[in-house]
């Protein structure tokens, strides 16, 4: 729908650029730094508007192609991320294991140390 609103409104802003043309139809005189040139002032609105809207074309070109450029280094540095990320979580993983083996093998120690001696327990 949005698509649609914008070449609705490119559509009436191309139709307004034309009467606006045809409304002055005058001849003109354009200097250069070489030369000069007599034309009508249509031509010169609408090759103006022309001009206009190539340079906002390739600016919105380039402006997406750099977009697209950086996505694709956000999404290959979220990669490497999400891989640090699963990397450490089973270092984690592996380091409370141990940890639990290490508090198991002391609770064991713990449970079978008699201070006063061999003295026999009672059940």
């Amino acid at each position: 729908m949005k698509t649609q609103w914008l070449l609705f409104w490119l559509l009436v802003f191309a139709v307004l650029v034309a009467v606006f043309a045809l409304l002055n139809v005058e001849p003109v005189t354009i200097r250069y730094g070489f030369g000069t040139v007599q034309t009508s002032l249509v031509l010169v609105i609408l090759l103006s508007a022309l001009f206009g809207g190539v340079l906002v074309g390739l600016y919105g070109i380039i402006r997406q192609y750099v977009l697209e450029r950086d996505l694709r280094e956000a999404r290959k540095a979220l990669a490497s991320l999400e891989a640090e990320r699963d990397a450490l979580q089973e270092e984690v993983g592996a380091l409370r294991a141990r940890l639990e083996q290490k508090e198991a093998a002391e609770r064991g120690a713990e449970a079978s140390y008699d201070p006063e001696g061999a003295l026999p327990r009672d059940p």
